[in-house]
This record gives structure tokens, C-alpha cells and sequence, in this order.
């Protein structure tokens, strides 16, 4: 039985993650709660738990319009949530409650705590803002997509040596990385937190704080954009790269 709740799970997070609100159950909270504390999940969402017979149904419209606001996926529990009051090793949640995951970072709430949409922010606002936006873009197209909302390219998205390209300035910009550009040596930096790296146009050698990394493809400038290999340049800001060879769409989250 277990098992097939866990595929029964695995499917629902594959095909739901574009959806806005997902109502489950408590034994699939309880897997999906699990599942994320073992550093198994892919997306940012909101595990909410209320009572339909009682007032915290009321906050139900509130985290799903917060959760829309953000494009992130609410799965609701309507119940007593008992897999999550197993997982906290006992202790208990008054309802509505919440529980809100960056992949494998995570706060939760309940009870008077949550009862108000400030309340909500201030428990769900830090741990959403701090992820990465989900970047798309397809190759031959102008539109990048940020978190769903469209952003012109000067220069879409191509392959060059195998490896797909990206505009620098765009993708960064929307992954909150500092970008500083020499002209005349055409270097950049670019910088977040902790992380620095360091390009050059034409040059394979990338550096990453004090290392360095060979590319496939080095920066090339397409009509006055830089271009860069996508995976190479987001997977040392924490951002996971996926790409769909159907729609030939490259994923950056």
C-alpha cells in the first residue's frame, strides 16, 4: 500500500507542478512531508491543512491567491493532518496550518499564528523569496519566461557545439546575480552571495571563486549580446538545470 501511495505521490508532483492548487490526502501529506525532508523534492510549495467545518476553511482563498501570487503549488489537506503531527514526532499543529518548502529548506505554522495573510507572509515570504525564479527559454524563441511572465529577448536561446546558449544578461538578471562587464578585455563577473565567476568572451576557462572550469562552449557575442552555456552558468548560483528535447526548452530553477 505504501508503495503504491508513493507512486501515486511521485506522479502527482510530475504532472502537477504547473498547477496552482492540488487537494490530497492526509496519508499523502504525510508522504510528500517525508519526502522533502529527505531532500527528494524538486519544487517550492505549500502544504496547507485546515478544517472545512470549521473557521479555517476561511483561510483556504487566502494561502491559495498567496500561493498563485508567488507560482508555487498549494496542496490542501482537509483533516487533522496527522501525518504531519507523526513527522514532527508527535507534537502538534492547531489548524489552519502551513508548511512551506524551497526544496529542502522549510517553515511551518499554525493555529492564531496563521490566521491572517501578514501572518502568512511573514512565515512563507523568506523561505519563497530566497529561491530561484523558474526560467524558461526555447531555442529560436525571443520570450523567456520568468516565474510565467514573458520577458523580450534581444537574442533567443541557440546551440552552439552541442551546448544550448543562453543571453547572459537576461538570465541573470533574473536569477538576481550582479554582472559587471570590461569592455575592452571582455570579461565578466558576475556575482551572488558567496559565489563569483569569471568569463571571458572566446575563453573555455570559467572561473568559480578560486577554480576552474573547462567549457564546452565558450561566451560568444550574438549581435551584441554575450551568450553563455546555460547549465555551466546557473548551476554554481544553486539553480538546477532541466531540458525538454521535445520543445527544445531549457529550464533554469
Amino acid at each position: 500500500m505504501k508503495r503504491i501511495l508513493a507512486l501515486l505521490l511521485s506522479l502527482l508532483l510530475v504532472t502537477t507542478a504547473a498547477a496552482k492548487t492540488v487537494d490530497i490526502t492526509g496519508n499523502e501529506s504525510f508522504l510528500l512531508w517525508n519526502r522533502c525532508n529527505n531532500n527528494e523534492c524538486e519544487e517550492s510549495f505549500l502544504l496547507f491543512g485546515y478544517n472545512s467545518c470549521t473557521d479555517s476553511v476561511e483561510m483556504y482563498s487566502v494561502v491559495k491567491a498567496y500561493a498563485e501570487s508567488k507560482g508555487v503549488t498549494m496542496y490542501a489537506v482537509d483533516g487533522s493532518l496527522l501525518g504531519i503531527r507523526e513527522a514532527l514526532g508527535g507534537g502538534s499543529l492547531e489548524l489552519p496550518a502551513i508548511v512551506v518548502y524551497n526544496k529542502s529548506t522549510r517553515a511551518l505554522g499554525g493555529g492564531d499564528g496563521i490566521k491572517s495573510l501578514s501572518a502568512l507572509k511573514a512565515i512563507a515570504d523568506p523561505i519563497l523569496d530566497a529561491r530561484n525564479p523558474k526560467i524558461q527559454l526555447t531555442i529560436g524563441s525571443d520570450i523567456m519566461l520568468c516565474d510565467g511572465k514573458k520577458i523580450k529577448l534581444e537574442v533567443p536561446a541557440t546551440i552552439i557545439n552541442g551546448r544550448t546558449m543562453v543571453p547572459l544578461r537576461a538570465v541573470f538578471d533574473a536569477l538576481g546575480v550582479a554582472v559587471t562587464w570590461n569592455g575592452q578585455s571582455k570579461h565578466i563577473t558576475a556575482k551572488k552571495g558567496g559565489i563569483e565567476l569569471g568569463l571571458t568572451v572566446g575563453n573555455n576557462l570559467m572561473s568559480v571563486n578560486y577554480d576552474y572550469v573547462k567549457l564546452d562552449s565558450p561566451p560568444v557575442i550574438l549581435n551584441g549580446k554575450t551568450m553563455v552555456p546555460a547549465r555551466a552558468i546557473s548551476e554554481p548560483f544553486g539553480a538546477d538545470v532541466s531540458w525538454d528535447p521535445t520543445t527544445r526548452t531549457v529550464t533554469i530553477q
